[in-house]
């Protein structure tokens, strides 16, 4: 995988490394508290799996990239098989194309894999971003774990050259 720099000059977009675990897991509790879909049980329970630890180590196992603002890291993402998933932008960075970059990295790096097509399972309020980027919503609903109510959407998209 190479790195890549978008459109939107001062964001760069590289590989996770395991000693990015920190950074990221504070962009994650950054984006989560702004998460108006998300009621106070869902919102504890995302926020009780970011931890640098936890969270380390599941992008560890992943193809994990993360968006930088000259030294800050301002966004992360994973590939998990044909999932796209993890994907964070701290609310300071949003709109700026941290998001976009991330998501056609790990596009390019699924279609270097073979893969055909990608998914997402994101929540409600991120549907618009995704669809600009060319997702087709597939389904929604609500997982339940415990109290936690989080509502989701699913999307997918074909990657370039494929049906």
């Amino acid at each position: 995988m190479t790195s890549i720099t978008s459109r939107v000059p001062g964001i760069h977009v590289r590989r996770y490394h395991t000693h990015d675990a920190q950074r990221c897991a504070d962009v994650v509790r950054a984006a989560v508290t702004e998460m108006e879909e998300l009621d106070t049980a869902a919102r504890t329970l995302i926020l009780d799996h970011a931890t640098a630890q936890l969270l380390g180590a599941e992008l560890a196992r992943l193809v994990a990239v993360v968006a930088e603002q000259g030294d800050a890291i301002v966004g992360v993402a994973a590939l998990d098989q044909d999932e796209i998933k993890r994907v964070y932008v701290h609310p300071s960075a949003q709109g700026r194309g941290a998001g976009r970059a991330m998501i056609a990295l790990l596009e390019c790096e699924a279609a270097d894999r073979g893969l055909r097509a990608v998914r997402v399972v994101a929540g409600v309020d991120a549907a618009p971003f995704y669809a600009r980027l060319g997702y087709e919503r597939l389904d929604a609903g609500v997982h339940m774990n415990g109290d936690a109510r989080v509502p989701f959407v699913s999307l997918r998209k074909a990657l370039a050259g494929s049906p």
